[in-house]
């Protein structure tokens, strides 16, 4: 596993696979236990964090915020974001009970501080951001202690060895920094900090109700708590609110990534500065809490919908009659293809290729991570890829999937710019569906490889299955995650 990591583009280190694999095999469900696991943790450490200051009403509602985030639906997907935000947010509640705590419950808060930070680092390294808000609430408190706190310092410090790990990663990945898939801009920086907002627009439309309600001319509304967090405390949610433009920061400066997502420990930060107002104005705690109970049970249908896989007529419908065109499958899209080669059926499986170009995916997409990943993960995994012109050349026509939502797809356009010729399925192209089948027949004039496929090629492409072998059911099933 390490040396899969240590020699491909993958940024993440290997405590996520390890939980997986612990979790048992690999499957639909046993893979997202792991994260489903982590993020409950989370939010039920996020609602001890604020229970701890303002109640436990309050508290519940910074629990319930991160499931009407957009954070929510890493939860059920198998990958480190789930982790992260759970070991992120059980850091901040350790840190706050070691900053408060003495004797044997503060010696335990450290250790588990050391252990969650340990767990965030070896599950992302944009985990190494959970630091700022850390160390900002520590430098306000050693400001006003007017002493360094050197325990909480080493139990902060031990878990920074696990950065050591990153440095392999870094360099097997700057393959990927010059065309990145996720460059950062003021587009996405901006979409990061929407992403936060967004959850707290239902929450602060019901409390702006329940404050209305409550009016009435000539009679002032109750006067706030006293109850809110030490100035450390406060400092620590600030700095929370602040890991998108750290990771901007970072993107820019040398890492050439960034995405919402690996700053998705922001989204506690937002539940504790919205949590801190509940707690001022407890009178509309209750009703508060029963909104969001509501909007956190409508949202919950819609977003395991969309974490969850769909079956394969989603892909190909029952009216899309694959048996009758013998001839293999090229998936455009690869985010598409590496789900699909794990899901798809046996009668499918053997018809799946993925093209390779880099250059022609730098032109129409102006990256080529996809690319470069599915190459080294082909070292590890059988994967049936092949370079775009020796494919062409061995079949004069072929079938094409592609979905028309991806960014990452550039088979298409780069086959109509060469002049092939392409036909729709018959009943397999429906309304609402983004996944479009094509028959593709090869341009007269066949496309010399470039030097970026030959680069790309596998050392050995498996062979192109026999026509008894490649035909499939209607109701064949592949599943993407």
């Amino acid at each position: 596993m390490w040396d899969a990591l240590r020699h491909g583009p993958e940024l993440n280190p290997p405590l996520h696979y390890l939980a997986v694999r612990t979790a048992g095999a690999a499957g639909q469900v046993s893979s997202r236990v792991p994260s489903a696991l982590a993020f409950a943790l989370g939010c039920v450490a996020l609602c001890l964090f604020v229970s701890r200051r303002l109640g436990p009403a309050a508290g519940a509602v910074a629990g319930l915020l991160p499931l009407l985030a957009s954070a929510f639906r890493y939860a059920f997907e198998a990958r480190p974001y789930g982790m992260l935000f759970g070991a992120a947010c059980v850091a901040l509640l350790a840190w706050q009970g070691a900053s408060s705590d003495t004797g044997r419950a503060r010696s335990a808060w450290l250790a588990l501080l050391s252990v969650a930070v340990c767990t965030a680092l070896l599950s992302h390294c944009y985990a190494i951001l959970i630091y700022l808000p850390l160390l900002a609430g520590e430098l306000v408190r050693w400001y006003s202690r007017r002493r360094i706190d050197w325990q909480m310092a080493a139990a902060l410090f031990v878990p920074s060895l696990c950065i050591l790990t990153y440095v392999p990663l870094y360099l097997s990945s700057r393959a990927m920094a010059a065309n990145s898939w996720a460059a950062p801009s003021f587009r996405s920086l901006c979409g990061a900090y929407l992403r936060i907002v967004q959850p707290l627009a239902w929450p602060v439309l019901c409390a702006a109700i329940i404050f209305a309600s409550r009016w009435r001319p000539g009679r002032p509304l109750p006067k706030p708590a006293v109850s809110s967090f030490p100035p450390q405390e406060s400092a620590a949610a600030v700095a929370l609110l602040a890991l998108p433009l750290a990771a901007f920061a970072m993107a820019i400066g040398g890492t050439s990534f960034f995405h919402q997502r690996y700053v998705i420990p922001a989204t506690a930060g937002a539940a504790i500065v919205f949590a801190a107002f509940c707690g001022r104005h407890q009178s509309i705690v209750p009703s508060l809490l029963l909104a969001a109970a509501a909007l956190s049970g409508a949202a919950t249908p819609v977003l395991s919908r969309i974490s969850n896989v769909p079956p394969l007529r989603f892909i190909a419908p029952p009216s899309c009659h694959l048996n009758t065109y013998d001839f293999p499958i090229a998936v455009a899209d690869g985010i598409t293809f590496l789900p699909l080669t794990w899901y798809a059926d046996s009668s499918l499986l053997p018809r799946l290729y993925y093209l390779l170009d880099r250059s022609a995916a730098i032109r129409f997409t102006r990256n080529d991570s996809v690319e470069l990943g599915l190459e080294s993960l082909s070292r590890h995994v059988p994967l049936q890829l092949a370079s775009y012109s020796a494919f062409l050349e061995l079949h004069p026509r072929f079938i094409l999937l592609e979905k028309t939502t991806s960014r990452f797809s550039w088979l298409k356009r780069q086959l109509l710019a060469q002049g092939a010729i392409l036909e729709p399925i018959p009943g397999c192209n429906t309304a609402g569906n983004p996944m479009e089948w094509w028959l593709v027949t090869r341009p007269a004039a066949l496309p010399a490889a470039s030097s970026s496929e030959s680069a790309a090629k596998p050392a050995s492409p498996p062979p192109p299955p026999a026509p008894s072998s490649v035909r499939s059911s209607p109701g064949s099933a592949a599943v993407p995650d």
